[in-house]
């Protein structure tokens, strides 16, 4: 995969990581349902730290939103 693409998906993933955090913390419920995911995945995001999700978004090229559950 061509690098300029593996560096704009892992900002973008990093985004993702970022804003699905954000929004968990202040509405879990809400969060759940439009981000499609289960509550465990939610509270691992929620629990992540800036380390772990640069260790995330440094070791993945595909987009994050691959976990819905629905």
């Amino acid at each position: 995969m061509n690098s300029q693409y593996q560096k704009v998906i892992r900002e973008a993933n990093m985004a993702y990581l970022n804003m699905a955090q954000k929004f968990i913390r202040q509405d879990m419920k809400s969060a759940l349902e439009i981000l499609g995911m289960s509550q465990d995945a939610a509270e691992l995001i929620m629990n992540l730290s800036e380390g772990q999700k640069n260790k995330y978004r440094c070791k993945r090229d595909f987009a994050v939103p691959l976990w819905r559950d629905g």
